[in-house]
């Protein structure tokens, strides 16, 4: 919300200026920063035109004179609107404008200028710059421009929380701020508006749950005009375009007291009868916006002869809008229930000024004072009268609830010893009614502050007026934390710190994505009941997807080695519902590049499928003392994949990412490698400890294995083999050596050296105790695989 620096100060005493007024409004939680808005313009002053006539060789400029209290200039200016007699902002030789623009002397079409005649967007007031910015006829010639007129336009933007609807006003910011100092707040100068009963309006309400308030009434002799220029300028400095003086004086009550209203051209109401009701299948209503919208029974109207001519809590309809023409209207000031404005605005995705308080949360309370301060300004300001009674139907009028604030409680949760004054200070500043005991209140919180329901809201409060910067800091700070089972993500910690210790990075990808990337498997995904957009539509079923996009950034802004990871949730709908979601904890990683660069000592190595392998083998089976196997089998978003196993339990896939997921990169992607592990089966082996050995203190004997095999055998079934024929006395065994020849080896063939490690535990071992075992590793192979030993 944007907020008037100027019409803050009718409500509060403010001596500070925009800049300290920010950190205060911050400091007590509605988060603010200064509008990009000049304090000065050196130069810039008001100037007078005296005369305008058609410049000779250009259609669209004029030559104008400008008066500046002291002398006059010639200036060429294109805007349209520009005549002579008016008080302008002149920008002299020498003067900046916003955006560091120097006015200097110019020749234009052959005439020179002198200085310019500026525009609301070259003041940066507002975006208006179809013509120049015409100012009151009161000021004075030759005035500072900032000084005499300009400050009215100074303003503040909020960053309002979702709870706090009442901030959404001039006068709510106004009260936190006049408690905050402790400053008496200014009321709001609202007459009861009286009605001579000359018109009868009929008000039905179909679910009083949906529209628990409704008040409406008539105003004749209706005169739709320009507005006054003071609300003019406050509706500019509040970010608001000025209509006309109907439209303006609702805005304005909008952002004066926080309540919005609506005003209807009375006439195109038949029989002035009003149902408030939920909108019927199929509806349509064209609404002030220029479109048209279909309806569902999400949405609740203001309806008319059956007909909807609003959307209630949002915006208008266009029937029933008021025009030039207009010369009597219908005054609506209701509150409506806040989930459902807040489910018809969705459903529309249709936000508003109106919506976006009704939704929070808005004061059914202060209905009537919005009403009779939208009747004082039609009288004041378009010559208006109330022709009917205010008809208020409120059967179940909303209250106050009751809470009990205790003084000890304060002190248990700031740890501060505020004193009782204080406290009832912020209370009363805050329109909170309190009946004080002797060591706590009674408190009722106003119905503009739906947010407080406990005490805990209560010391909140207290803790914000009195300054967060004012609650000394604990340094030895100390309790009991009670808890049954540890935090579940403690166990993948260990996965973290290995990753890092290998050189990667960790990162956090979105969990939703669009129809194609959820579907790339076999799993079905979770369809989201309400997305934010299309590529945001599904939960994600695998990380990989997330991994790759990172990737591809990376790689695009020149980042050429790299390994990545994540840690998270996967989601997949097993059944219909969402019982049917089953949730998945995943690990996935993917590496690109080089991962020893080159040096004077010799090129460097790329990542390739090996990398990979290492690096699972090093976390799963070194840290994690797991079994980890392979086999070839495919997966959507690799090419000449792997299955992966971890106890015989098959967990996830790695392979080369496939080229269809990085057709837009133009580089070599040969090693761009990735994996993803569902951790949920091994979960539980992860925080195993590990059991250490006592040191084996008799000697190993070693033995190379040099078998000639078929060159499609891989290697692994043949360590499967040697380990399984072993009887516990291989410690290690190594592939160390291929070799390839066809003339001396044969078509088709070749031959792998396995470097085997043999250990006994509790003695020496011999030639007898080792050669069995080498002759029976050569008689299975040659059985199981065709291998002959190679001589």
């Amino acid at each position: 919300m944007i907020v008037s620096f100027d019409w803050l100060k009718d409500f509060t005493q403010i001596d500070e200026s925009r800049e300290e007024l920010a950190e205060i409004l911050s400091s007590i939680g509605l988060e603010a920063e200064i509008k990009p808005f000049p304090d000065i313009l050196p130069g810039v002053i008001i100037g007078l035109v005296e005369n305008t006539i058609k410049h000779p060789d250009a259609d669209k400029l004029k030559v104008c004179t400008i008066n500046d209290g002291v002398k006059t200039h010639q200036v060429i200016c294109g805007a349209p609107n520009i005549k002579a007699g008016q008080k302008i902002p002149f920008a002299t030789v020498g003067s900046v404008l916003p955006g560091n623009f120097k006015i200097k002397k110019a020749n234009i079409r052959g005439i020179d200028s002198f200085g310019m005649v500026c525009s609301e967007r070259e003041l940066n007031i507002t975006d208006e710059h179809e013509g120049i910015m015409v100012l009151p006829d009161g000021l004075k010639i030759g005035e500072n421009f900032m000084t005499s007129y300009g400050y009215k336009f100074s303003s503040i933007e909020i960053d309002i929380t979702p709870n706090r609807p009442d901030a959404f006003s001039h006068y709510g910011v106004a009260r936190d701020l006049a408690t905050y100092k402790n400053n008496p707040l200014k009321p709001l100068k609202i007459q009861n508006a009286k009605g001579k009963n000359l018109e009868e309006i009929t008000i039905s309400i179909e679910n009083q749950e949906d529209c628990p308030r409704y008040i409406a009434g008539v105003v004749n002799n209706i005169i739709v005009g320009p507005s006054p220029a003071w609300m003019v300028e406050r509706l500019k400095a509040s970010g608001l375009r000025s209509i006309n003086n109907v439209v303006d004086i609702s805005n304005y009550v909008l952002l004066e007291i926080g309540h919005p209203t609506h005003i209807f051209d009375s006439k195109k109401i038949k029989n002035k009868e009003i149902l408030v009701r939920r909108a019927k299948k199929n509806e349509n209503l064209q609404t002030l916006d220029g479109n048209n919208y279909e309806l569902t029974i999400e949405n609740l109207v203001i309806a008319n002869s059956n007909d909807p001519i609003a959307l209630a809590g949002v915006i208008g309809g266009m029937k029933s809008s008021v025009t030039l023409d207009t010369k009597s209207v219908l005054i609506e000031s209701a509150y409506f229930d806040p989930i459902t404005i807040r489910k018809s605005s969705k459903v529309l995705s249709l936000s508003t000024d109106a919506s976006k308080r009704f939704e929070r949360g808005s004061d059914p309370n202060v209905c009537d004072k919005a009403f009779h301060r939208i009747v004082q300004l039609l009288q004041d300001l378009a010559g208006g009268e109330l022709v009917s009674r205010m008809i208020d139907i409120y059967p179940n009028s909303i209250k106050k609830q009751k809470i009990k604030l205790r003084k000890s409680e304060i002190f248990y949760v700031l740890g501060l010893d505020i004193a009782m004054e204080n406290v009832e200070n912020i209370l009363a500043g805050l329109e909170i009614d309190f009946e004080k005991k002797i060591d706590s209140w009674i408190c009722k919180p106003p119905t503009f502050r739906p947010d407080i329901t406990r005490e805990i809201d209560l010391i909140e409060e207290v803790a914000r007026i009195f300054g967060y910067n004012n609650i000394p800091i604990d340094n030895s700070i100390n309790g009991n934390y009670n808890f049954l089972e540890s935090d579940s993500e403690n166990k993948y910690d260990f996965i973290r710190n290995y990753c890092a210790g290998l050189g990667f990075h960790q990162i956090y990808s979105n969990s939703l994505q669009n129809e194609t990337d959820s579907h790339r498997s076999d799993l079905i995904p979770v369809k989201m009941l309400n997305p934010l957009s299309r590529d945001m539509a599904f939960l994600r079923t695998h990380l990989i997807i997330g991994l790759i996009t990172s990737a591809i950034f990376n790689i695009k802004n020149g980042t050429n080695n790299f390994r990545l990871f994540e840690l998270g949730n996967t989601h997949q709908q097993l059944k219909a519902g969402l019982e049917g979601v089953l949730e998945s904890k995943h690990f996935a990683g993917i590496i690109f590049g080089k991962n020893s660069m080159d040096s004077i000592h010799g090129e460097g190595t790329f990542e390739d499928l090996y990398s990979l392998k290492g690096i699972l083998s090093f976390i799963f089976e070194i840290k994690f003392n797991t079994k980890l196997e392979y086999k070839e089998e495919s997966f959507n978003c690799f090419d000449g994949s792997y299955a992966i196993f971890i106890n015989r339990q098959k967990v996830g896939y790695m392979g080369k990412i496939s080229d269809s997921m990085t057709s837009d990169i133009k580089i070599n992607k040969s090693s761009l490698y990735g994996f993803e592990i569902n951790l949920e089966p091994i979960k539980g082996m992860l925080n195993r400890n590990n059991k250490f050995k006592e040191i084996n203190l008799y000697p190993e004997i070693n033995r190379d294995l040099n078998l000639v095999l078929s060159s499609n055998q891989d290697a692994g079934d043949i360590v499967k083999l040697i380990s399984k024929v072993g009887k516990k006395l291989i410690k290690k065994i190594t592939p160390s050596n291929l070799f390839n020849n066809s003339e001396t080896l044969g078509l088709n063939l070749k031959s792998l050296t396995f470097s085997i490690v043999f250990q006994h535990p509790s003695k020496t071992l011999e030639d007898k105790d080792v050669n069995p075992i080498i002759d029976e590793i050569i008689r299975v192979a040659e059985k199981d695989f065709l291998a002959k030993l190679r001589v």
